[in-house]
């Protein structure tokens, strides 16, 4: 038995695919939701966005692509990041409406940053893997 197999079932299928995805966006708007937060005392909030997004980024394009390198083209890749751009906004918006933060262009810029970095580095690694 493979554990690294996608489910055959639909409804494991999609949990398997779309469950961490959900469930890291729910970590992120639980933490966009307080009113403060601690970084490590050498890390940006620009760096953590990008490093943040660029983990959902990844999480999109496992989901997008079926859990399969052979399913990462240039549509998924585009998806993942215009998904993680779309959460992006929306957690800066969240943020407009959180008391103690506020919201920054900026910091939607780095989600981008992440994710299209993100996507890239898996966009190469899924190329040499084809070679």
């Amino acid at each position: 038995m493979n554990l690294f197999a996608p489910p055959r079932t639909p409804g494991l299928r999609f949990l398997w695919l779309w469950g961490p995805p959900i469930a890291y966006m729910i970590a992120i708007h639980i933490e966009s939701s307080m009113s403060s937060v601690s970084l490590p005392a050498n890390l940006s909030d620009k760096v953590a966005h990008a490093m943040g997004f660029g983990l959902l980024a990844l999480l999109f394009l496992r989901a997008l692509a079926g859990g399969t390198w052979s399913g990462v083209t240039r549509w998924t890749l585009a998806g993942c990041v215009a998904l993680t751009l779309l959460y992006g906004m929306k957690d800066e918006w969240q943020q407009m409406y959180t008391p103690g933060r506020s919201s920054d262009p900026l910091d939607v810029a780095a989600d981008f940053a992440g994710a299209a970095g993100a996507a890239s580095l898996a966009g190469a690694w899924s190329i040499i893997r084809r070679l």
